[in-house]
């Protein structure tokens, strides 16, 4: 995996944002919910994830990432839409729970994998600013969360995150950074 986000993404037109469907479900079609990507294109990636054999997903995660203009659509639009199209599939009962935390690991781990080589490839600067994020009370999803960490951290924010930081650690966490 080897797509850094595009040198010129700052100056160019930013795409549209993602929407999220629940909200925007009665007036969004599911095809604009991740404008840059076809549906189609991120089921494919959603199977692979669900394949016992890594090599398939590693496959197919190549080749949706270079459909993509940058890394940071990866993530965005690739990842989140990858994770939506099993959640959907999870709530019309065509797999089960189990399965969608293996793809949903497999998500992550490739996250990370792409987090990595961006930023050993990026020039170190100065964070002016800082952001703590952490999940919704009694919420278990965290592959949003790692997602909108690394898009901080890649556009130069100090970003202090993890599954482990909740009620009363927020606070602690936010007196002590």
């Amino acid at each position: 995996m080897n797509r850094s986000t595009s040198e010129k993404s700052p100056q160019s037109p930013r795409p549209e944002r993602l929407r999220l469907p629940e909200r925007y479900a009665s007036s969004v079609p599911p095809d604009r919910v991740h404008p840059g990507i076809p549906r189609a294109r991120l089921q494919v990636l959603a199977n692979a994830a669900l394949d016992p054999d890594p090599v398939r997903f590693r496959r197919a995660a190549q080749r949706l990432l270079t459909q993509c203009r940058d890394a940071e659509q990866f993530l965005e639009e690739g990842i989140s839409g990858t994770a939506m199209a099993l959640g959907t599939w999870c709530e019309q009962d065509q797999i089960g729970l189990d399965a969608v935390a293996r793809a949903t690991e497999r998500l992550e781990e490739l996250v990370f994998e792409i987090a990595d080589e961006y930023l050993s490839r990026s020039a170190a600067g100065g964070t002016a600013r800082s952001i703590l994020l952490t999940r919704a009370p009694g919420n278990h999803h965290t592959l949003g969360s790692f997602i909108a960490a690394e898009l901080f951290n890649w556009h130069g924010w100090a970003v202090v995150s993890g599954p482990g930081i909740e009620g009363d650690r927020v606070i602690q966490t936010l007196a002590s950074e």
